[in-house]
């Protein structure tokens, strides 16, 4: 089968650090790679765009602060960045966000 957009040379090896590149693969390339890499290539991204962000987003360095994070351990450290409070539920606000508009 023939794919339908152009593809670019790029190198996986440097897809957490420049995740944008990742886009220009063909889409064999990118469904080929073994999940173990994809959560690798995901939190080196999550950990250069969070370096990236606390530099330019005052309200994320305050929160990260706050949470004693200075760096992206794993995908659930970044969760406590999104909430003030790390023991939020962001399922369970929205299940009570619905309830309360329905009354």
């Amino acid at each position: 089968m023939k794919e339908l957009f152009l593809a670019r040379e790029v190198d996986p090896a440097k897809f957490g650090m420049q995740p944008d590149t990742m886009v220009w693969q063909s889409w064999t390339d990118t469904y080929s790679i073994p999940w173990p890499r994809v959560q690798e290539i995901q939190l080196e991204a999550l950990q250069t765009r969070f370096g990236q962000m606390t530099e330019n987003i005052p309200v994320l360095a305050t929160l990260a602060e706050e949470q004693g994070i200075k760096k992206l351990n794993s995908s659930k450290t970044a969760r406590h960045c999104c909430f003030r409070n790390p023991s939020i539920n962001p399922m369970r606000f929205h299940s009570l966000k619905r309830r309360a508009t329905t009354v």
